[in-house]
């Protein structure tokens, strides 16, 4: 049972990173190393959100409200350093009130 819940999450993060992390690739403008730090972030974020969901489908972890604030956060983070990455590259990242609460509010 293991090895289904690795592949499906597995398959679940290549999707997720080829849809959501492709584009931001070639509007970064970035390349080579600069490009993979740059998109680390919002790929570990991903990856952690995949392994609670993965131990709740382990029954590793019960699936409650605490696993899905846990996964929520996570995906609200790979937001939140996806566009910290593209509004850094752009010239347009600003820090501000809006920003500073989006990230005191995440439950991680």
């Amino acid at each position: 049972m293991w090895l289904e819940a690795a592949v499906v999450c597995g398959g679940a993060v290549c999707l997720a990173s080829s849809l959501l992390l492709g584009p931001a690739a070639v509007s970064v403008g970035l390349s080579g190393a600069g490009l993979l730090l740059a998109l680390l972030y919002p790929l570990v974020d991903l990856v952690l959100a995949t392994v609670v969901l993965a131990q709740a489908l382990l029954h590793q972890r019960q699936f409650n409200v605490r696993t899905a604030a846990l996964s929520g956060g996570f995906l609200l983070l790979a937001v939140a350093d996806s566009s910290f990455v593209v509004g850094s590259t752009a010239g347009t990242y600003a820090s501000g009130i809006a920003l500073d609460t989006r990230n005191a509010a995440n439950p991680t």
